[in-house]
């Protein structure tokens, strides 16, 4: 993975935006990793505060993130979850199981 992960999300205008909704809560962030290696961005990638990641991704295209990742501070994922765009809640599930990204995320919606 092409890591150029920041701690602030970046919300300004560009192509490599990503949708996810937290809580009834809509949020835009910067796609800021090529987790395919096709040159495009095409995952979110935020630093927590101990020290490990958070990936969020668009798997289906839709423009809305819909699968999350949280890596420790190794690079080991730790937890999963899958968006349910039926209910708006996020549900866990093994990481293992969870589409992985591809083509150029949710710039395919647009």
């Amino acid at each position: 993975m092409d890591d150029n992960t920041s701690d602030a999300p970046d919300t300004a205008g560009s192509e490599d935006e990503l949708t996810v909704q937290i809580d009834g809560k809509e949020f835009t962030l910067a796609e800021n990793v090529d987790f395919d290696g096709d040159g495009r961005n095409d995952v979110t990638v935020l630093r927590t505060d101990d020290g490990g990641k958070l990936a969020l991704a668009d798997t289906d295209h839709d423009g809305v993130a819909d699968v999350a990742v949280e890596y420790d501070e190794y690079g080991n994922p730790v937890a999963g979850a899958e968006f349910d765009p039926a209910t708006g809640v996020w549900q866990v599930e093994d990481v293992d199981n969870l589409p992985t990204p591809s083509g150029d995320g949710a710039d395919e919606a647009r």
